[in-house]
């Protein structure tokens, strides 16, 4: 290393630099680069980037001079132990004698994050961050790794800390931290609370900051507010990204407010906002929710022609789930086709949606064909996929159809998910149940029923229901009334599809004292009768020759049809659309009543 000129003390600190590094091999010294870095408690490397000033020259000696002490305690301490060991001795050396413990060292900021949000007693914030010491930076650490943890309220109490502390307090870093945090947990309030609070203290609010608020209310529900931070932003001059507008986006999705989706995706574009895929799939997924498959397919292709995008697999999912809703099944092979054109990934949620695709065009084999070539590709097949492929036998059987190979097949698919490892849950049995009911086999439901206590799973109103129907397809409205009894002891709220159900046990049976009770009852407990209800009741009526109560339920029917304006008679029964026909199965033992009422259909959410 050549010495320049310089001042004599920066001289003699060169030399003696230079004198150091020829004594010990361990250490390399390069006029090129300047820092000094230990390896371990036994050496150094001791590079040099050329000194910006001559105070940068003399801390780097001083911090060379702290090594070179330190690593000459550590080999006269290394002696010392090994000699003591020699000598029979503890530790600590001879006896009677003692070594100084070095000076403990400071907690980092994942250590204290870890003991705040570990800590299940009462602890002193205040206490553990003052003698920890932090600055900004590592108050950023603290939070970031509370956040992991989803320590809510222990960030809160590290910001309050930071807020008594003058070199930390107002420091946005900070708040967005906290607010990006409470705002992922459903916390908007108190996200609310530290925005008030920034534009309080009149700190300048970022893009981000505003990112993170609108996330908190789209997860809140309240798209008022998220809305109206967009107004807010172009105010103080500062324009959404696609942060702000990805968490408005999926609360609108969320809330089935597709039109509304489309309409922001829409003013994001004209605002210069590039779409990213996460975007697209949130707008896809808004389509699928509706069936509108048109629509989605126009954005996936959007996605590869105008944002220069390329559809991932949650993409291709939306758009074949869509086709599904709709019913189109053709449209749906399409999808799954161009996505393997396309080498998009394949997994189980795209099987199990072209699964779905053929449940709902009533293709039973091509959905078995799909479920082995998903087990074959090493997929392993999910609740939802087993209960939709149940779903593919509570069709109403054709007269072609042998019932006891049907509930036979969909028992061994039912085994074969619980062989795999899949639990079931209610859906699952009432799907089954449903099977057995449109079957007409009440006895194999009541058992699956009874399967389901054995197991645990508490049955709801769907599976009540689908028993019941089950025991109206044969006009046993006492097992009916049983059931009745069994779901008001568990505290089960019948709706209308059962009593609907019920009062078919009793037309069935000839019970018309009974259907009057029921519907009695019905109208008490707050539940409207629809069309085929009062259909019901016309029916038993004309049975037992009761023209006075017919007249009168005709006029119900009458009053109930100008309600709904002439429109189908609907069943909104399922959240899940795999389970919608759960409660078809009152079309089967009821075809002949309702032919008079009008076309009818199924309406799923």
């Amino acid at each position: 290393m050549s010495l320049v000129a310089c001042s004599p003390q920066v001289f003699r600190v060169r030399a003696s630099l230079q004198q150091t590094a020829s004594r010990r091999s361990q250490c390399t010294i390069s006029p090129k680069v300047f820092s000094i870095s230990p390896r371990s408690s036994r050496n150094a490397t001791i590079t040099w980037r050329r000194p910006r000033s001559e105070t940068a020259l003399l801390a780097a000696a001083a911090d060379l001079e702290a090594t070179e002490n330190n690593n000459t305690r550590n080999e006269g301490g290394a002696n010392e132990r090994g000699q003591n060991k020699q000598n029979g001795r503890g530790r600590r050396g001879a006896v009677g004698g003692s070594r100084k413990d070095p000076k403990p060292k400071r907690d980092n900021a994942y250590t204290i994050a870890y003991k705040l949000a570990d800590q299940k007693g009462e602890i002193d914030v205040g206490a553990l961050l003052n003698k920890a010491e932090l600055d900004a930076y590592q108050v950023s650490s603290v939070l970031t790794n509370l956040r992991k943890w989803r320590a809510h309220q222990r960030s809160l109490e590290v910001l309050d800390w930071a807020q008594k502390n003058p070199n930390l307090r107002n420091n946005i870093i900070h708040y967005n931290i906290v607010i990006n945090m409470l705002g992922q947990g459903g916390k908007w309030q108190q996200a609310e609370n530290l925005l008030n609070e920034l534009k309080a203290n009149a700190v300048e609010l970022q893009v981000f900051t505003y990112g993170a608020m609108s996330v908190a209310y789209a997860k809140g529900g309240e798209l008022d507010k998220a809305r109206a931070l967009l107004v807010e932003m172009r105010e103080d001059g500062l324009e959404p990204n696609a942060v702000v507008y990805g968490g408005i986006l999926a609360a609108l999705e969320r809330s089935k407010q597709v039109d509304a989706a489309r309409a922001l995706f829409a003013e994001m574009r004209a605002g210069g906002v590039a779409p990213n895929a996460i975007l697209c799939n949130t707008l896809l997924a808004g389509y699928a929710r509706q069936g509108r498959w048109e629509e989605a397919r126009a954005l996936l292709e959007d996605m590869q022609r105008e944002f220069g995008l390329r559809p991932d697999t949650i993409s291709y999912s939306c758009l074949i789930s869509a086709c599904a809703k709709a019913g189109e099944f053709e449209e749906a092979l399409k999808a799954f086709a161009a996505m393997k054109a396309a080498d998009v990934p394949r997994d189980k949620v795209v099987f199990t949606a072209l699964i779905n695709a053929c449940v709902a065009a009533g293709r039973r084999e091509d959905a078995m064909d799909v479920y082995h070539a998903m087990v074959a590709g090493g997929f392993e097949p999910n609740l939802y996929t087993y209960t939709t492929l149940l779903k593919s036998f509570t069709r109403a059987p054709s007269s072609t159809t042998d019932p006891d190979a049907e509930i036979a097949e969909a028992s061994a698919l039912f085994e074969r998910m619980e062989a795999a490892g899949v639990v079931p849950d209610d859906m699952a049995y009432a799907t089954l149940v449903d099977v057995y009911a449109k079957h007409g086999d009440w006895h194999g439901a009541d058992k699956v029923v009874e399967r389901m206590r054995v197991a645990k799973v508490r049955p709801s109103v769907i599976t009540y229901t689908s028993l019941i129907s089950a025991y109206a397809r044969d006009g046993y409205w006492q097992g009916a009334c049983m059931a009745l009894r069994a779901m008001r002891e568990e505290g089960v709220r019948p709706n209308m599809r059962t009593y609907t159900s019920l009062i078919s046990a009793c037309e069935r049976g000839g019970q018309w004292d009974k259907a009057k009770e029921l519907f009695q009852e019905m109208k008490e407990e707050g539940i409207a009768a629809d069309e085929v209800t009062y259909e019901l009741l016309i029916s038993v009526c004309e049975k037992a020759g009761l023209k006075s109560e017919r007249s009168d339920l005709m006029g119900g029917a009458e009053q109930t049809q100008a309600a709904e304006g002439e429109a189908p008679a609907q069943m909104s029964l399922l959240p899940v659309a795999a389970h919608a026909s759960a409660y078809a199965s009152n079309a089967g033992m009821c075809k002949s009543i309702w032919a008079r009422v009008g076309s009818f259909q199924i309406v799923t959410c």
